[in-house]
């Protein structure tokens, strides 16, 4: 399930990168990239049960690790859009089903990750391998 969250993710960024150049909107792949990490995602790209026990560790009052990383901002987003819906779900489980297929302010991702993943995809499609 990991490897299909992430496979979807990249083809996501990728046809951003695609639609960016085609608007020509970008100076180069770095300025791109940001663009792209930049802007609204049509979900988290983290699997369910992961955002569940981040939650569950910041219900249980335990601080966050790294609390500047990409990766601890989008579950301090999926805790707090958590926190603001309690009620609404019968059960974290279910919440952080739903939750992480709600849009998401960004990518949640670096600039390098970006730009790596678009040479990755990129080169995936010149060579016929779709």
């Amino acid at each position: 399930m990991k490897r299909d969250i992430i496979s979807m993710r990249d083809r996501e960024i990728f046809r951003l990168y695609k639609k960016t150049l085609e608007e020509g909107r970008c100076r180069d792949n770095r300025d791109a990239a940001m663009r792209i990490i930049s802007s609204p995602s049509p979900c988290f790209w983290i699997q369910p049960r992961t955002a569940e026990a981040f939650i569950s560790r910041m219900l249980k009052g335990l601080s966050p690790k790294n609390a500047g990383s990409n990766r601890t901002r989008m579950h301090m987003e999926l805790y707090s859009r958590y926190i603001a819906s309690k009620g609404k779900y019968r059960n974290l489980t279910e919440a952080c089903e739903q939750l992480v297929q709600t849009p998401a302010p960004e990518f949640y991702i670096g600039v390098d990750t970006a730009i790596k993943i678009i040479k990755k995809q990129r080169d995936r499609t010149s060579c016929g391998k779709h």
